[in-house]
């Protein structure tokens, strides 16, 4: 079992450090997860995480998910998978 405590994904618009542009996106995570058995692999995409948090910009992806009752950190770029496990 997964469960995400915490993700998030979004960029700095136009790289200025003052334009976060980015959302929590842990339930979208825990949805996708749910629909999955292992291997949890999830595209981290704008489709898989319920839209466009920053247009025009290269997004990334944080979270942190309980995995068999071990906290875990994931990141990744946009359009990368992970393996949940």
């Amino acid at each position: 079992m997964a469960t995400v405590k915490f993700a998030v994904y979004g960029a700095l618009a136009g790289g200025d450090p003052t334009k976060s542009m980015a959302r929590d996106v842990s339930a979208n995570l825990q949805t996708a997860l749910d629909n999955l058995e292992p291997p949890r692999l999830v595209k981290i995409s704008n489709d898989t995480l319920g839209g466009d948090p920053a247009k025009n910009s290269l997004k990334h992806f944080a979270a942190i998910v309980t995995v068999d009752g071990v906290d875990v950190p994931f990141a990744c770029q946009e359009n990368q998978t992970i393996d949940f496990g």
